[in-house]
């Protein structure tokens, strides 16, 4: 984090704009970085057994929350430098890279994905907190892409909800017994969705009644999807979260 923190402060200070001139140059490299779990989860998609640790996995999730890191970085500098950091809107400057940005959302949904193989699920307190404090630390940089890049958190919400959903009927027609990722998934998005001030998700949907209905409409098909199995109870708290949201954004509207 330390190393990755210093790489960003070195681009982001080598010149104005950073954001604008610095990323199109480093985007080869980015690319290569963020789709390392990609190719990961591709590598041992026939294998029924947990995905062992070796030094190529963990080298792809560094390199892939590295990448994600700098263009969070990068484009936090350029909020801030154009005072945006408080705009209800996506500042139009940011724009739009259809590509680039459905990389970033495959490798934020396989980080968490390989993630959830390697993390303890033993459902106590314990690692609850273990699950909680690694997640926290993953998804900081991640939830400042999905608040200011125009179109990532739809992205992002219709992706996790498609991949739960094919995880729970995948479950429902396989014996396989390999551990799902759904949980972590759901986790992950119930911080993003409580995550504070400057990049409030909460805040962003609130003013936006077209991530409301997407917000609902995510939230309805993961419930239903995971509705007869052990995480019902998580769905519902989700559920609750997602309304809850959607009824501060309708009662502001209507003032």
């Amino acid at each position: 984090d330390k190393s990755i923190s210093q790489l960003s402060r070195f681009l982001i200070s080598s010149c104005d704009n950073a954001y604008i001139k610095i990323l199109p140059m480093i985007r080869p490299i980015m690319e290569k970085w963020v789709v390392a779990p990609t190719k990961v989860l591709s590598d041992n998609e026939n294998s029924d057994t947990k995905i062992s640790m070796t030094k190529d996995i963990a080298k792809g999730m560094v390199h892939a929350r590295a990448a994600l890191s700098i263009v969070a970085g990068l484009l936090w500098d350029a909020v801030f430098a154009n005072d945006s950091v408080e705009e209800s809107v996506t500042p139009d400057f940011v724009g739009t890279d259809e590509q680039f940005d459905s990389m970033l959302i495959d490798s934020i949904i396989d980080l968490i994905e390989l993630s959830s193989r390697l993390l303890p699920t033993g459902g106590d307190q314990v690692d609850d907190l273990v699950q909680q404090q690694y997640l926290a630390k993953l998804l900081g940089p991640i939830t400042l892409i999905l608040r200011y890049r125009h179109g990532m958190l739809s992205l992002y919400l219709n992706s996790v909800s498609d991949h739960i959903a094919d995880q729970s009927q995948s479950e429902v027609s396989s014996s396989s017994g390999r551990k799902s990722s759904s949980e972590l998934h759901m986790k992950a998005l119930m911080l993003v969705l409580k995550s504070k001030e400057p990049t409030s998700i909460s805040s962003f949907v609130e003013s936006n009644s077209t991530l409301q209905t997407t917000l609902l409409s995510v939230t309805d098909k993961i419930e239903k999807a995971v509705s007869n199995g052990h995480l019902s109870h998580l769905s519902e708290k989700l559920s609750h979260q997602a309304k809850l949201i959607v009824d501060r954004g309708s009662s502001s509207a209507t003032r």
